[in-house]
């Protein structure tokens, strides 16, 4: 039975969809690269529950050095995401006093990237776990599809127009510029290889988990590719449906968290049970 958190992640994730469809009536939002306060404060919310639930996780793998790694990288990459989306609430309602030229850029791209690069690093960290187990090692032809699909994608991401904004010499500039287009194929990437372990699992709540986490990282991937490339802008809809979808993305990680946290749960409730059980004399 799905968590409670996992079922207000999933109906926030649906809120947060809606939210952005009407928000499309006023493009001007998203024309200065500002989401809608309203969408960034449920992003804040959502990265720090996310991040709260996989902290406690990690607390759980005190057996397993790991996995306990794994999940606390995660919890720190949502922690920087808390960080990026709270900004861009504060230069919504004008109170950012960085919010324009490059310095405003710098202080949007700083915590994204970092919250990539733990994301990347605790995507590694949980496959490697794994892997030692024996899990994910048969390659498919659907996964050589997917990573060459991601290879192809990323010239297109570089040379793009927008990757290539702000001109600017400064060098933080430069290394932002194309950290995200780089950083996040590769944690698709590793999504990839999860995706075969969640294969080998069969089902179960943590396979549950695992698409979640692979989810999020493709969606973002997904409207990343789109976002670049105008023939793809340019059929009817697409873009649209795209940033809906973007939208959802940090309630699909908290429904990753929900997930695996359920595991937790359901084994303390079955602990409990037995402790309840009277004791029979043999």
């Amino acid at each position: 039975m799905i968590s409670r958190a996992a079922s207000a992640a999933v109906f926030a994730a649906l809120f947060a969809a809606l939210l952005q469809w009407l928000s499309l009536k006023n493009p001007g939002q998203w024309n200065t690269g500002v989401p809608l306060v309203e969408f960034s404060l449920l992003a804040v919310a959502a990265y720090t529950v996310s991040a709260l639930l996989c902290d406690r996780i990690a607390g759980e793998h005190q057996a397993t050095p790991a996995m306990r790694l794994a999940w606390l990288l995660l919890s720190w990459s949502c922690w920087a995401s808390v960080i990026r989306h709270a900004i861009f609430a504060a230069r919504g309602m004008n109170v950012d006093p960085w919010a324009r030229g490059i310095p405003g850029y710098i202080t949007t791209q700083t915590p994204m990237t970092i919250s990539l690069l733990l994301l990347l690093a605790g995507l590694l960290a949980m496959w490697r776990a794994m892997a030692s187990l024996g899990l994910g090692f048969h390659a498919r032809k659907l996964d050589l599809a997917l990573f060459i699909l991601i290879v192809v994608a990323i010239p297109p991401i570089l040379l793009s127009e927008g990757v290539q904004r702000p001109v600017s010499d400064n060098l933080l500039v430069l290394v932002f510029r194309y950290a995200g287009a780089i950083l996040l194929p590769a944690v698709t990437a590793v999504g990839v290889l999860l995706h075969r372990i969640v294969v080998e699992m069969r089902g179960g709540q943590l396979a549950k988990a695992l698409r979640c986490l692979i989810l999020f990282s493709g969606i973002r991937l997904l409207a990343l590719m789109i976002a670049v490339n105008p023939p793809l802008k340019s059929v009817p809809g697409l873009q649209a449906v795209s940033l809906i979808a973007l939208a959802a993305v940090p309630f699909v990680f908290t429904l990753a968290a929900a997930y695996r946290w359920q595991i937790t749960l359901s084994a303390r409730q079955e602990l409990e049970e037995q402790e309840r059980l009277p004791v029979t004399a043999c």
